[in-house]
């Protein structure tokens, strides 16, 4: 999984899998993803935040990542940590 790293750009996240997993199932849900700088930092910390556990990698329906979407990611990313 990505590590807590500043700066980390979007194509060093993409280099780790459940980044790509992640990326893989926004597209599938319809979206036109692509990880772009502004979203790597989020799809990083979200990864980590889910131990890279592809089926922790969860989103909800039509609800795509967008940084202008206005709404926070972690309002919307399911993590149950016990």
């Amino acid at each position: 999984m990505p590590p807590e790293q500043p700066g980390l750009t979007a194509s060093e996240v993409l280099a780790y899998p459940a980044a790509r997993l992640f990326a893989e199932r926004v597209n599938a849900r319809g979206s036109r993803f692509s990880l772009g700088e502004d979203e790597a930092p989020m799809v990083a910390e979200i990864c980590r935040k889910l131990d890279g556990i592809a089926l922790a990698i969860e989103l909800p329906p039509e609800e795509p990542l967008s940084s202008a979407s206005g709404i926070p990611w972690q309002s919307w990313v399911r993590v149950s940590i016990s």
